[in-house]
C-alpha cells in the first residue's frame, strides 16, 4: 500500500484485523458509531455531537473510519452505513493503542459476548 493511503493501518496484521471487523459487523450487527460515542464518553465524560464524533475519528483513527460510500451521500444518516468504524479501529488498536480504543474494544467484547 501506498504511503498516503488513508487506513489506521497499512501492514499485514493491521489488515487482518480490519477485515476482522468486518465479520465482527455482518456477525453481531454494525454498531461501531454507538461503541465509538460510548466509549469517548467512559473515558472524556461528556458525549459529543454526530459531526464532532465523526470528526474525532477522521482525526484519530482514520479518515476511512467515516467513509460514507456514495450511494448514501444524499439519503437520510442512517449508523448501519458507517461500516469502516470498528474495522478501522481494530486495525489501529494492535498498532497503536490508546485508551479510546482500548474502551472502545472493552465495549465491543461486552456487546459480543467474549
Amino acid at each position: 500500500m501506498n504511503e498516503d493511503n488513508v487506513l489506521a493501518a497499512n501492514d499485514s496484521k493491521g489488515i487482518a484485523y480490519h477485515e476482522m471487523g468486518h465479520i465482527i459487523n455482518r456477525t453481531y450487527g454494525n454498531n461501531g458509531l454507538d461503541i465509538a460515542d460510548e466509549a469517548y464518553y467512559n473515558i472524556n465524560g461528556k458525549y459529543l455531537s454526530r459531526l464532532e464524533l465523526f470528526e474525532y475519528l477522521e482525526t484519530n483513527v482514520s479518515e476511512y473510519a467515516v467513509y460514507l460510500p456514495n450511494q448514501w451521500k444524499d439519503k437520510p444518516f442512517k449508523k448501519k452505513h458507517y461500516k469502516e468504524v470498528t474495522p478501522e479501529i481494530l486495525s489501529m488498536n494492535k498498532a497503536n493503542p490508546t485508551a479510546f480504543l482500548q474502551e472502545f474494544v472493552k465495549l465491543l467484547k461486552k456487546r459480543c459476548s467474549l
